[in-house]
């Protein structure tokens, strides 16, 4: 059940997103959890998306 509190949370997080992306593109965005997760999987460690 989807409450008051979630809708706080929901809208907050989406506030909290657009402040951290600002003159970050989407693609940019893309390409660095891609790199990142490439640093992972030549450690040894696994990345979560592929």
């Amino acid at each position: 059940m989807v409450g008051p509190m979630d809708d706080k949370a929901a809208a907050l997080q989406d506030d909290l997103w657009t402040e951290r992306h600002v003159g970050i593109s989407d693609e940019e965005y893309l390409t660095t959890l891609k790199v990142l997760q490439r640093f992972i999987h030549n450690t040894g460690g696994r990345a979560w998306h592929h």
